[in-house]
């Protein structure tokens, strides 16, 4: 009787109601939970600060021997260059170990490092990582160029690496930054995209990169006025102005296009897959795809071999292999998908095939069986008219 008696808003009914919505919520407190109480010196960031702490050590020491470079063919720093680079690598090393020793300390200040400073989502790590990345953005930019202190033929390796290994932590520490604290970083926000949109935004970031460090080279190269600087100089200005024009060119038509197929991915239809096959967008997608191989293949040829704009060992070298190894991988990449497709379509038809030849042998059967039992009814007729007709 007093199961009976219980209504809609009985006490114990709401209690389990809300338990159970409890129960929905609870994983992602006790996640959240977890990450907070796990030590920072577990964190996933910490190795991106640990490079980033050694990468800015090494340009701090390449800066200060950046004019040390008589006998070994490079090119030798101004004092303008040479404060600018020291003050960079200082900053990014204060901040670097600054994070690091935060992370190891487990004894004077480990609740306030853990609490205060860097808690899961801490907008005070946010913003240290922000201004990290701003500022080797700039410096990078500035300091690998073509009139910069490690730019194209300059020698400067030791510092034009570590240079570029101070910005890439800096990014991979923001990318942890954002797993940790949102579940999402950059690799699941570009694979999120539909389609192929993914590889399109990698060849527009790099295509991108290639054109910028073009026309640097094209456009800077006459302000290389120093006589430690001057075969440079003239290097360039031997190259056929037709050249860069082409280089130019078909950076910029790689940049455009994948810019708009990147849009057309956003548009295009993801769930009729009738219409998506008819409506042409794969065929010229492919198109696009040989033709930009096809126009790579002799401009990684001319610009990086010797007497080409991207032969000298810099930025515009790297990001022009890079670029061209990634539309050739991006194509082997479409190829077997296309070979998935077309095995998964014929998997398919097997499938049908079969089910259709059992739904046949089933009829074939009912047939046979309704056959026999039609006959064996002719025949006992038979017999018993027989035996009443005797």
């Amino acid at each position: 009787m007093e199961n009976k008696e219980e209504g809609p808003n009985h006490p114990d009914k709401e209690a389990s109601a809300i338990d159970t919505d409890g129960a929905t919520e609870e994983p992602n407190e006790d996640n959240t939970a977890t990450k907070s109480k796990r030590p920072l010196y577990k964190r996933k960031v910490l190795k991106s600060y640990i490079t980033l702490t050694l990468a800015s050590f090494i340009n701090y020491d390449s800066a200060q021997k950046s004019s040390n470079v008589f006998g070994s063919g490079g090119v030798p720093s101004t004092v303008e260059q040479r404060r600018y680079a020291v003050a960079v690598s200082i900053v990014s090393f204060v901040l670097a170990t600054t994070t690091v020793v935060g992370h190891l300390d487990r004894f004077l200040f480990e609740k306030f490092w853990r609490e205060k400073i860097f808690p899961v989502g801490s907008r005070i790590e946010l913003a240290i990582l922000l201004f990290l990345v701003a500022w080797w953005s700039v410096g990078t930019g500035l300091q690998t160029s073509v009139t910069g202190i490690a730019g194209d033929s300059k020698g400067q390796y030791s510092f034009y690496f570590s240079t570029w290994a101070c910005l890439l932590s800096c990014f991979f520490a923001l990318d942890a930054w954002l797993q940790e604290s949102a579940d999402e970083g950059v690799k699941a926000f570009v694979t999120s995209w539909p389609n192929r949109a993914p590889a399109w935004i990698c060849i527009a970031v790099l295509s991108l990169s290639t054109l910028v460090w073009y026309i640097d080279l094209w456009r800077n190269h006459e302000n290389l006025d120093r006589d430690e600087e001057e075969f440079i100089q003239v290097y360039f200005e031997a190259i056929r102005e037709g050249i860069w024009y082409w280089l130019i060119i078909i950076a910029t038509f790689t940049l455009l296009s994948s810019v708009g197929f990147v849009i057309m991915e956003i548009f295009r239809a993801t769930k009729d897959e009738k219409t998506r096959q008819q409506s042409g967008v794969n065929a010229i997608e492919g198109s696009c795809f040989i033709f930009l191989a096809m126009a790579w293949i002799p401009t990684v040829m001319v610009a990086t071999t010797p007497g080409g704009p991207a032969s000298l060992i810099g930025n515009a070298y790297f990001s022009t292999w890079l670029l061209v190894i990634f539309v050739f991988e991006f194509i082997h990449d479409m190829r077997q998908r296309i070979h998935k497709s077309l095995k998964e379509k014929q998997a398919e038809y097997r499938t049908k095939q079969q089910q259709i030849l059992e739904e046949t042998r089933k009829i074939r059967d009912k047939t046979n069986a309704s056959d026999t039992s039609g006959k064996r009814e002719r025949s006992n007729t038979e017999y018993f008219d027989a035996v009443d007709a005797f």
